[in-house]
């Protein structure tokens, strides 16, 4: 047993120091696919031999044995663990033989949890597994007799590049992000490895991806002591453009990045409706492009946050150091709560993006009005027909409808007291906002006509 464990030991310590590993390895620095902290030593150094933990037995006991595949191959090496329901691990088992098979005996009846503890080089754990914050590959219910279950593998692909800094030096303490474009799919499918040496090397699940490079290092490798994406000497400038490409099993890849240096100057300045200075407003800048797709068989439109500004007592804002490029600037208040107070919420008048082209040192300036907010008091009270018990109220919600700058509706929570009363503010250049009541006959809407001189009359609003 003393050999076994020392084997161990030694078998997760190489892979420690080695190169980033794949998503979902036990490796104490592998990251996930969610970004969620990899498996602590602690819990992976019980892994010692099939009957590692006590598991239920009864007196004959059923059998249940584990095949992992490709999908055509048995795929023998990986480690298969046995959980409860709840996630306490009970035993693990190494999947071996021509079939690959991770045995477990004498368990009782009952449901239990699986998982690839550890997958054989050149695979990565199931995706399933990977999308699960509970990292389960699948569930099984076990009666008496024997029960088989098969988990498929994906076959890896290596990604690494250099990563350079805008005078050619190597990057130290960040990371590359790897995200899917299947960020609606069956599985989480974003992974981070980090930049030594200014080298990264990691395993992506086949599929099409977007690398991206974050100046400062991860949650998941942070220290005391160590460079963040606030401190970082390169968190101020804008970092590489975004690369897409695609990936086959088995594949290796080289994605290289480079820091640009920044030629060119984007500033201007924010005035009123009244012409004065508009001070204390938040002003983001976005680098905006495309790129070329040819496995998709079109262009992929790329946004990349380069920096955010805060408007001076003279209204002026500035971007400096930006590499020449289409930007896309969004000027907002700082936060943006309809149903706070004045002074609470900050609320104000939302204005469309700006697109400004860069394509010369010249300073891009620009000059920005932009309406002071005027909050609206909205108060009322419901009723119902016929009377019914206090506090028996619908829920109800503030709709704000679609305007050239907001895409989608947005809603929030009207709380409504126990006599049916309700109070907040709303900008009063909301055109489109009205109050929604879901009763038992259906939805009751009611449009809100909003003034920027005076707030609303008190509101009484009958519903069936």
């Amino acid at each position: 047993m003393l050999s076994g464990f020392s084997l161990l030991l030694f078998r997760e310590d190489r892979e420690t120091v080695g190169a980033a590993k794949a998503p979902g390895s036990s490796s104490e620095t592998a990251a996930s696919l969610d970004g969620s902290p990899a498996m602590p030593a602690s819990e992976r150094s019980m892994v010692t031999n099939t009957n590692a933990t006590a598991v239920p037995q009864t007196k004959d006991g059923a059998t249940l044995t584990v095949f992992l595949t490709d999908g055509s191959n048995a795929v023998a090496g990986g480690l298969v663990e046995l959980l409860t329901e709840t996630g306490q691990t009970l035993a693990t088992s190494e999947a071996s033989g021509p079939q690959a098979a991770a045995p477990f005996q004498q368990l009782s009846a009952g449901r239990y949890a699986l998982r690839v503890k550890q997958a054989p080089a050149g695979y990565l754990v199931p995706r399933p597994q990977a999308a699960s914050r509970e990292r389960i590959a699948a569930t099984t219910t076990i009666s008496n007799g024997s029960t088989s279950v098969e988990l498929k593998l994906d076959r890896s692909c290596l990604v690494f590049g250099s990563v350079r800094g805008p005078l050619g030096e190597n990057v130290e303490q960040s990371f590359v992000r790897f995200s899917s474009f299947e960020k609606l799919g069956r599985f989480v499918p974003e992974s981070e490895f980090g930049i030594t040496n200014g080298f990264y090397q990691g395993e992506l699940y086949e599929g099409m991806w977007i690398g991206e490079v974050i100046a400062g290092v991860s949650n998941a490798d942070w220290k005391p002591g160590a460079l963040t994406v606030d401190t970082h000497p390169l968190a101020r400038r804008v970092p590489p453009w975004p690369d897409t490409f695609q990936v086959l099993p088995g594949e290796s890849r080289q994605i290289d990045f480079a820091f640009e240096a920044g030629q060119a100057t984007l500033g201007g300045k924010i005035n009123d409706e009244t012409g004065g200075p508009f001070g204390g407003l938040q002003v983001y800048a976005y680098r905006v492009g495309s790129k070329d797709t040819p496995e998709l068989g079109r262009a992929f439109d790329l946004s990349q946050p380069v920096g955010r500004s805060l408007t001076d007592s003279n209204g002026n804002f500035s971007f400096p150091e930006l590499p020449l490029g289409d930007y896309v600037v969004n000027v907002e208040p700082d936060g943006f709560f309809p149903l706070a107070e004045p002074g609470k919420s900050k609320v104000g008048v939302l204005c469309a993006p700006l697109k400004v082209a860069v394509h010369s040192s010249a300073p891009a300036l620009l000059q920005v009005t932009v309406p002071r907010p005027h909050p609206c008091r909205v108060m009322g009270r419901v009723t119902r027909t016929p009377q019914t018990a206090t506090g028996d109220f619908p829920p109800t919600q503030l709709v704000l409808g679609i305007q050239p700058w907001r895409q989608v509706e947005r809603r929030s929570v009207v709380e409504l007291s126990s006599e049916g009363t309700f109070y907040f503010f709303l900008e009063a250049s909301e055109s489109d906002a009205w109050l929604e009541f879901r009763t038992r006959d259906g939805i009751v809407t009611y449009p809100l006509v909003l003034s920027a001189s005076s707030d609303l009359p008190l509101l009484n609003i009958s519903l069936p």
